[in-house]
């Protein structure tokens, strides 16, 4: 399958906390990959989610960024639920935040290819 998106995935290692829009539970994951406009996140217990849910996530970059997404699929694997999001929703002041830390990302992902 080609790869059709448009912002690069940088891979990262953050905690997340996520509520299905209208539900209770909130749940704990890490954030795998992240670009402008998406994420994948591994959830590392049994939940059910499918896709076409919204959600209301927070991860703590520096600064927080908070949102909602779209589930657009998930993958159950031995080490839990995987989950590919789409953003839907983020204020301003999270959307510059999110975009400070893919500007850090790429930054240092640049300055590695330069150095090897």
């Amino acid at each position: 399958m080609l790869d059709q998106r448009v912002f690069s995935r940088y891979k990262v290692n953050f905690n997340c906390t996520f509520a299905v829009e209208g539900q209770f539970p909130v749940y704990e994951a890490r954030i795998l990959d992240l670009s402008l406009t998406g994420m994948r996140l591994l959830v590392p217990y049994p939940v059910e989610l499918t896709p076409g849910q919204k959600v209301q996530f927070c991860f703590s970059s520096r600064p927080p960024v908070k949102g909602k997404a779209r589930i657009v699929w998930t993958q159950k694997t031995s080490s839990g639920l995987m989950i590919g999001l789409e953003i839907i929703e983020l204020p301003l002041r999270f959307r510059e935040a999110l975009q400070q830390v893919i500007n850090e990302l790429a930054l240092y992902h640049l300055t590695d290819a330069y150095l090897r």
